[in-house]
C-alpha cells in the first residue's frame, strides 16, 4: 500500500478480500486505521531522511 495507496482494491484483492469495502472495514478494525490513511502515514515515513552519524 505504501507504493500504490491508491489501489487499495488491489490490495484487499491480493491478500483474499472479493469486497473492497470489507477489506477497509476489518483493516480499520484490525490496525485502528483506514487502509489509505494508514498508507499516507507509510509514505511520509518512507520519504523522512533518516539522520546520520559521523
Amino acid at each position: 500500500m505504501a507504493t500504490h495507496p491508491d489501489d487499495v482494491t488491489g490490495v484487499g484483492h491480493a491478500v483474499g478480500y472479493d469486497s473492497p469495502s470489507q477489506f477497509s472495514r476489518e483493516y480499520r478494525r484490525h490496525f485502528g486505521a483506514p487502509p489509505s490513511q494508514d498508507a499516507a502515514r507509510l509514505r511520509r515515513t518512507a520519504l523522512t531522511p533518516v539522520p546520520t552519524t559521523p
